[in-house]
């Protein structure tokens, strides 16, 4: 056994976002307690060099290639063998599905990053159901990022009647960065994956809506790419809005934190984490009203909701938000309310509570 505690950290999908991001977060507060952290992850993505920088030991496995599915079975079986754990916490349900190799002896703990494949057609959606009923019977404590995910885990009968749960809010971690960019009055951000969930294309429909003092800036790249490329052309919209690519953290948080506002235009969502990090840096949101934004933000008090998908509700929603007096108000009641609701000090206390509880030993 080795002589400190190690925690094994299984997560599908490395790319940017605010799941990668939480799991970012949770290693290095492991490492800082003296915890030897192993990460389990696809090959690609910003993940794997951001951790392995930070002290983390990195195993990549081809999580989402059919032809290597066995290789990826006993990979994740032999690299869990060899780590002797003391704790196991997979995150999404990709990586949940994998909880099965691990042994009954070592403690689990699973985190919902929100349902995604519930919002998939019906064959999909039920295999997707089947696989997470079975996979969580090796669970020992599933946490919820948000009530709403708890909410559907509980309606379609996900956890087994006996199993521990906990709801802990994500909490958002900002480091000291260097000094924002210059502030871009009239400058809107998008900041996601260009993505059919996301809806980048939504977020150009309502862009040409908007006063021609309003510019956009999409921080995000994705499968649609090309569709939202061909949206602005069409829609005359290149001198309006920019498109920077997928960029590091630390400078997508300095390029939101110089906008006035952050549009958020997705169909569904678990507990988003940027609406937080603009909140928590003075930037009002304007997003679509759903059980998960609602957990978020109070209309019209720290932030906008907007009901239904009309992009002439979110236009009208954004250019009252970048009023100079609208704008201050609101980005101070964010900031008020994020300190309050999402601090990550919060955040990772609740989970230290539930890995001693499991472990037996203190973070």
């Amino acid at each position: 056994m080795r002589e400190h505690p190690t925690v094994v950290l299984i997560v599908a999908d490395p790319q940017l976002g605010g799941g990668t991001t939480v799991v970012d977060a949770l290693a290095r507060e492991y490492l800082n307690a003296g915890w030897n952290v192993e990460v389990i992850t696809d090959a690609s993505g910003p993940l794997v060099s951001q951790l392995r920088a930070a002290g983390a030991t990195v195993h990549t496995v081809a999580f989402f290639s059919q032809a290597d599915f066995a290789s990826a079975v006993l990979g994740i079986r032999r690299i869990v063998s060899n780590a002797q754990p003391t704790l196991v916490h997979t995150h999404g349900s990709r990586a949940l599905w994998f909880s099965v190799l691990v042994p009954r002896s070592v403690p689990s703990m699973h985190t919902v990053h929100g349902y995604h494949y519930l919002h998939r057609a019906g064959l999909q959606r039920r295999i997707g159901t089947i696989l997470e009923r079975f996979a969580n019977r090796r669970i020992d404590t599933t946490v919820f990022v948000s009530r709403q995910d708890e909410s559907l885990a509980r309606t379609h009968r996900l956890l087994r009647p006996t199993a521990r749960s906990v709801v802990i809010l994500n909490g958002v971690a900002l480091d000291q960065t260097d000094e924002p960019s210059p502030r871009r009055h009239g400058t809107v951000a998008f900041v996601s994956r260009f993505e059919h969930q996301k809806d980048p294309l939504l977020a150009v429909q309502v862009a040409a809506l908007l006063p021609d003092r309003i510019k956009l800036l999409m921080i995000g790249d994705g499968s649609l790419r090309g569709e939202v490329n061909s949206a602005i052309n069409d829609a005359g919209l290149k001198a309006r809005v920019e498109l920077t690519g997928a960029l590091p953290r630390h400078e997508m948080l300095r390029q939101l934190q110089s906008c006035d506002a952050l549009l958020l235009t997705s169909r569904w969502e678990g507990l988003p984490l940027t609406p937080m990090e603009a909140m928590h840096l003075g930037v009002p949101v304007v997003a679509p009203r759903m059980a998960a934004t609602e957990e978020l933000i109070e209309h019209s008090v720290d932030g906008m909701l907007v009901d239904g998908r009309d992009p002439r509700d979110f236009a009208a929603a954004i250019t009252s938000a970048t009023q100079p007096k609208e704008h201050d108000r609101l980005a101070a009641a964010g900031r008020r309310s994020a300190e309050t609701r999402f601090s990550w000090a919060s955040c990772w206390a609740q989970h230290r509570a539930v890995v001693e509880r499991l472990t037996g030993v203190a973070s």
